[in-house]
């Protein structure tokens, strides 16, 4: 994922993202978070979600879309 984004550069920038993902039961949501941390090995990111101020544990598979904001 990280050859598509920047990940570590977007961590260290702390840098506000949109975040549009696809869970089962729950459908597409729209969240506004910040990248902590990635796994390459397990497809997986911790987010914070800005929001609700919790942490959210995402993997590669459920994202739909994921930009960032200006």
């Amino acid at each position: 994922m990280e050859e598509y984004f920047p990940l570590q550069d977007w961590i260290e920038r702390n840098q506000l993202l949109r975040l549009t993902i696809i869970r089962p039961k729950i459908g597409r949501q729209t969240l506004h978070v910040r990248l902590i941390s990635y796994d390459k090995n397990k497809q997986s990111l911790l987010f914070y979600d800005d929001d609700r101020k919790e942490v959210i544990h995402i993997v590669q598979n459920e994202i739909d879309q994921i930009e960032a904001e200006d």
